[in-house]
């Protein structure tokens, strides 16, 4: 799950928080050690973010076991194998979701690096010799912290003081992977640092030296990041230029699309900069042929399983699925995927989506002050993206990659298949009509008994487009049941003593445009977004209406309709 990091100035965030939803590792199980250069007790730790103790094993000839292990990573996993082949020691951990594995080989001092793969993902770690019985204490984003608390010191003092503030970081830090947050966010403000060719040349060369040290992968993914880093500054404009050409040249298309864009589009921008306005257009030109590739090529591919079409239930309270989610974090790729094969699952009547987006961990230009609102409403519940509600109910939390969406859309299924049981407790009549740009909305809303004393019904309408194209960092290109207005405001409307409300609300979509514009405007004075800016046409819009207890956040009834043009 990513969480977000407080801005800093006029600078921001550009960090994700290590995700909580790490599952079952190394339970006390006995496993063949054939890899003598691991025998011992060795600590795993894994350095995405800090030194993070995931679990203490002691590895013999021929057998091991766990000594501890983290309490809150779930005891669902056994250890497969352990072996050691031209010095690369595998250990290799079977999962009901699949198998992990650590892949890595000792350096000089006996600490063996190398890479943790969890579902799909790569992560830098270690085997560390040790004597300890116990895991510490998880550290994830420490670094982090210090980092954000050395520039909110900083805060109004010129680029001097906050460059050296960073690099004092850096050399606490220097050869630990989780230092690349650091790296990016010192590249990130190179044009401010005012860094000459050769101080990038030389920061490059140190920050890519320890990463090889962890592997291939590692390696190759800290060179995406210090591009992405560096894309757009004036000074690290000719760094850019060289790797990117470098991996455009390596990219196979047919494996790789959008990594080959991804690197032709920073040969362009780097190039511009250069003032090598030949190259730029030239680049640009072949650009223009891959946009509806890459946009058939993704509908081909996502979701990567098929979803099942369930009957109607008929009398069933509707199941509002609330997603809050962000472009620019990779976790929530198995949440939004999942959510959006549910469409494919489920009776309108049956199952409504909302998608709601939030500027975590980095800005997301479908953010708007509704979705913020709503987030606010939800408290802690939010702690980060992605979170998902039920009817009001906070569950089914966590993401993944997209290796993990078919068993998000299992873990949603169960939760809307279990709410389908009950009958409304409130019924919602709902009528919407577009003329032009003014789209007319009428609602009428009654709960099926007086409501308790303490209770808290309100009325909420949310205006959703079912399709919006925006590509941020985590490279979903397409977003389902976007949440763009909530008509009435996010408070919604109280309903009376007798348990009904009547609502009627117009939207005018011209000043609904203007105000999501302004709204992005403003907030890119201060953070930029990645990409292209979503179009604002709003095709294919949705109004819903459901009444949530706000005393309890359970939502009792709801209703949606597509917009249609009157003529």
């Amino acid at each position: 799950m990513a969480r977000p990091l407080p801005p800093v100035g006029s600078f921001g965030s550009m960090f994700h928080s290590f995700r909580t939803t790490v599952a079952a590792l190394l339970i006390g199980t006995m496993v063949t050690a054939t890899a003598t250069a691991a025998e011992g007790r060795h600590k795993l730790v894994v350095l995405a973010f800090g030194d993070d103790e995931f679990a203490i094993v002691d590895l013999a000839k021929d057998s091991g076991k766990i000594v501890s292990f983290q309490e809150r990573i779930l005891p669902m996993c056994e250890v497969g194998s352990v072996s050691e082949k031209d010095g690369v020691i595998t250990v290799e951990l079977k999962q009901s979701t699949g198998t992990s594995s650590f892949k890595g080989k000792a350096d000089d001092k006996g600490v063996i690096k190398g890479i943790f793969n969890f579902r799909g993902n790569p992560y830098p770690a270690e085997l560390v010799k040790t004597e300890a019985d116990k895991v510490a204490e998880m550290k994830s984003g420490q670094v982090n912290r210090e980092l954000v608390a050395a520039l909110q010191a900083n805060a109004g003092k010129g680029p001097k003081d906050i460059r050296e503030a960073i690099e004092g970081i850096l050399r606490k830090y220097e050869g630990k992977p989780y230092a690349n947050g650091i790296y990016g966010q010192y590249l990130n403000l190179a044009d401010q640092f005012e860094l000459k060719e050769d101080e990038v040349k030389k920061l490059l060369d140190t920050w890519f030296a320890s990463a090889k040290t962890y592997g291939d992968s590692w390696y190759t993914q800290t060179r995406k990041a210090a591009m992405n880093a560096m894309n757009g500054k004036k000074t690290t404009a000719a760094a850019l230029l060289e790797m990117a050409q470098e991996a455009e040249k390596t990219i196979d298309e047919n494996a790789d699309m959008e990594g080959k864009v991804e690197a032709m589009t920073m040969i362009a921008s780097a190039a511009k900069l250069l003032d090598k306005k030949d190259l730029a257009d030239s680049v640009n030109e072949k650009l223009k042929g891959y946009e509806t590739k890459l946009d058939e090529n993704y509908k081909q591919k996502v979701p990567p399983f098929k979803p099942v079409k369930v009957a109607e239930k008929a009398g069933a309270r509707p199941v509002v699925m609330e997603l809050f989610t962000g472009a620019q974090c990779p976790p929530c790729v198995a949440a939004d995927v999942a959510f959006d094969a549910l469409a494919d699952t489920y009776a309108h009547s049956n199952l409504i989506l909302l998608q709601y987006h939030l500027h975590i961990p980095g800005p997301d230009p479908l953010t708007n002050p509704d979705a913020l609102d709503r987030q606010k409403y939800y408290g802690e519940e939010v702690g980060g993206t992605p979170s998902t509600f039920f009817n009001g109910m906070s569950e089914a939390g966590g993401g993944g990659n997209m290796a993990r969406a078919e068993v998000k859309y299992g873990e949603y299924r169960e939760q809307i298949d279990r709410m389908l049981q009950k009958a409304p407790a409130a019924t919602v009549n709902l009528s919407a009509t577009r003329k032009g740009d003014k789209i007319d909305i009428e609602v009428s809303a009654k709960t099926a008994e007086k409501p308790a004393e303490k209770a808290k019904p309100k009325l909420r309408i949310v205006l959703t487009e079912e399709v919006v194209k925006y590509v941020g960092g985590n490279k979903l290109r397409f977003h389902h049941h976007v949440v763009r207005d909530m008509p009435g405001g996010a408070e919604g409307t109280s309903l009376e003593a007798s348990g009904e409300v009547k609502k009627t609300a117009t939207v005018d979509l011209n000043t609904l445009r203007g105000e999501i514009e302004s709204y992005l405007s403003g907030y890119e004075k201060t953070r930029k977004f990645a990409g292209t800016k979503p179009s604002t046409e709003m095709k294919n819009l949705s109004v819903v209406a459901f009444v949530q207890d706000d005393e309890t956040k359970e939502i009792l009834g709801a209703a949606q309709i597509e917009v249609k043009d009157t003529p």
